[in-house]
């Protein structure tokens, strides 16, 4: 019997070199991780080890944990045997091809020994069967791939075949695949892997925490789900799923008995007391941000309860351990081909059109308007039509189109077919009906006279707004009390004030949007919580920063840039539990270096020579770069000393300070060396 004492010694490390070390390298030997759950590490049947390398955008085999293998046993830093998702052990790059991964986070294989790998950033999941016949190489191809239609894209998609940012994947005991799909706030099943029938793009066969395949919204209920991370199975059958942005983990017994509909309630809660609420508690029965879950042998569930920083047992009891399968008394074998004849969860995409069935209808109101309307609807030919008569009588020939109030009919898209302005005031404002709505402006410009909102999306849900360029108004881009939309490659610049404002704001994505030459902030997330912001530029920014979060948490920043901003590349004042991965701050504050100024990251707090009431606690960065600032590159406030900083001792900021190196992080070339910590508890 092993056994095992508090605070014991680990007796091997991989990834590095020693037991004090923590540096990123993507070499045989190193790895780069923004977060390890149990979805992240697996053994297949040899006793081989892999590995999710999530910031190398790869996956390593470790041969070393085999008995069998001429490297056992592993020793410290042992390198790496295989890498998948990069064609050498030295590279690291991102590539949505056959071939390549970005952010992989989850690795999980099937009966077969078939590798799959929930490969996050590229929206997909991919199976990997030379490691089923022991012929994989370096850099080896995926074999078949789910969420995408095909190897070279990948979109964010909710829909049956489509996914967002999928990281906890698991099989069930008869072989189907289940994937806890973060950003679409749901986890899918796909019964085509038990048989064997998967192809390319392959639609899901049932959505749990959605009513329907082309939902994803955020909710507290007992159907409901908010940001889930990993799913588990317990050796009954029931699943588990980790319902992180809900504080808490459900389990669904209907998985067992084959009766799962989509959008089934869940049958258990753990880490709160009711299925409708989602308090975050760090007590006995509470839990904050869940993002791993496992059963040991003996049925107890471990739970990574990550915002408590801790991990939770739950040990089963005498109704689980006893609990029996009384529908039918057939071996799990047996089950495939129940589970595939008698399921009575409907296979149909709500959309259900394919390319051939889906009419679109343009229509422009007149030739010389910026605005056409265009129908993208499912729904019958009459129905479409009535919607764009609606929506024409709002569009009168003849009215000029500035501080227009565009209602968008359901499952309908405005498209620009010419620029608008100058304006003298607001540019457009949205007007959505609860469904998806789309305005894309088609690359044209609405342009302002320094006053009003170019686009304004006030009280809205589920609108997407894109390929558009606001030019010259007070705020560029304004979401209020705004939800679950999209702001994707647009362009604000030459506002007075902000690019792009989300106050009272939560759960919207704003990716790969440019924030130029504005007078204030680039991105200024007020009040606001949930939110994903990716691949977005903040560039030369005038009067303050080009990130700003106040009082807003729980948001996501990944791949984001702030560069030549005139104060701060990412600031955070009275901001808590935001995740910072993989994002730049450059060149920042040049022209004012000083106290405050000229800083990559900037975290509020008691000392701060700019915001000392608004202290930022529990946020987290992974793999940030701060170079070439004119002060600081991470400059830390949040639980600041007694008195005034000291400048200039190691204690205060440099190489030394192990809150900046345990994340990764990197800082080169910035006026007054690189961190300035001030011992807070936000893990650098």
């Amino acid at each position: 019997m092993f056994a095992f004492t508090n605070g014991q010694n680990a007796s091997l490390v991989l990834g590095q070199s020693t037991f004090t070390t923590n540096a990123v390298a993507d070499t045989q030997s190193g790895v780069a991780l923004n977060r390890l759950d149990h979805s992240g590490v697996t053994f297949d049947d040899f006793g081989n080890l892999w590995v999710a390398d999530t910031e190398n955008n790869r996956v390593l085999e470790f041969m070393c944990t085999d008995s069998s293998s001429s490297s056992y046993p592993c020793t410290n830093g042992a390198k790496a045997s295989l890498v998948l998702g990069q064609s050498t052990f030295t590279t690291n790059a991102v590539a949505d091809t056959q071939s390549g991964m970005s952010t992989p986070s989850g690795v999980t294989f099937d009966d077969f020994g078939n590798l799959w790998v929930a490969d996050s950033g590229n929206n997909r999941v991919l199976e990997f069967t030379c490691t089923a016949t022991l012929s994989c190489t370096n850099g080896a191809k995926a074999s078949l791939v789910l969420g995408q239609p095909n190897f070279v894209t990948n979109a964010q998609v909710t829909s049956q075949s489509g996914m967002n940012a999928p990281v906890g994947i698991v099989f069930d005991s008869v072989g189907n695949l289940w994937v806890a799909e973060m950003l679409n706030d749901r986890v899918l099943e796909f019964t085509c892997t038990a048989t064997l029938s998967c192809t390319n793009g392959a639609k899901a066969s049932l959505v749990l925490g959605q009513s329907t395949f082309t939902t994803n919204a955020v909710a507290d209920t007992q159907r409901g789900m908010s940001r889930p991370p990993d799913v588990a199975l317990d050796d009954f059958g029931n699943l588990w799923v980790a319902d992180s942005g809900n504080n808490r983990v459900l389990e669904f017994t209907c998985t067992v008995t084959l009766s799962c509909t989509n959008g089934a309630k869940a049958s258990l809660v753990l880490g709160q007391s009711t299925f409708t609420t989602n308090a975050v508690a760090d007590t006995q029965s509470g839990m904050h941000a869940p993002t791993g879950i496992v059963f040991d042998s003996l049925g107890s569930l471990w739970v990574a309860d990550s915002g408590n920083n801790r991990v939770l047992e739950f040990t089963t009891t005498t109704t689980t351990v006893t609990r029996t399968i009384t529908s039918t008394t057939e071996s799990p074998t047996t089950f495939t081909l129940t589970h595939t004849t008698t399921r009575t969860t409907t296979t149909e995409s709500p959309t259900t059109t394919t390319l051939t069935q889906t009419k679109t209808t343009t229509k422009t109101t007149t030739s010389t308007r910026a605005i056409t309307v265009t129908s993208t609807t499912t729904a019958t030919q009459t129905e479409a039509q009535e919607n764009l008569e609606q929506l024409n009588q709002s569009l009168v020939p003849g009215t000029a189109d500035c501080g227009m109030t565009v209602p968008i009919p359901n499952d309908t898209a405005v498209v620009l077919t010419g620029n608008i302005g100058p304006c003298s005031g607001n540019g457009l404002s949205i007007v959505d009906n609860l469904n998806p709505e789309v305005l894309d402006c088609n690359g044209y410009t609405i342009s302002g006279s320094g006053v009003g909102v170019g686009i304004n999306l006030t009280d809205d849900t589920g609108v997407t707004v894109e390929s558009c360029t606001v030019t010259g108004f007070s705020n560029g881009f304004l979401l209020n009390n705004t939800a679950f939309s999209t702001l994707v490659s647009n362009t604000a610049k030459k506002s007075t004030n902000y690019g792009f404002l989300v106050s009272g704001s939560y759960d919207n994505t704003i990716s790969e949007n440019t924030a130029d030459n504005n007078g204030r902030d680039g991105f200024l997330l007020n009040s606001s919580s949930y939110n994903i912001l990716t691949v977005n530029m903040a560039d030369s920014n005038d009067a303050s920063c080009g990130f700003c979060l106040l009082s807003s948490s729980s948001n996501t920043l990944i791949g984001n840039t702030a560069k030549s901003n005139g104060w701060v590349g990412f600031w955070l004042g009275n901001s808590n539990y935001n995740f910072f991965l993989s994002n730049t701050a450059d060149k920042n504050g040049l022209s004012n270096p000083n106290q405050g100024y000229g800083v990559g990251f900037y975290l509020c707090g008691e000392e701060a020579p700019l915001c000392s009431s608004q202290p930022s606690t529990n946020n987290t960065f992974r793999g940030n770069t701060a170079d070439n600032n004119g002060w600081y590159g991470y400059e830390d406030y949040s639980t600041g000393p007694a008195g005034s900083p000291t400048y200039g001792t190691a204690n205060d900021y440099g190489i030394s300070s192990p809150s900046v190196l345990t994340g990764g992080n990197t800082y080169n070339g910035n006026g007054h060396m690189g961190t300035d910590p001030f011992s807070a508890p936000n893990p650098f």
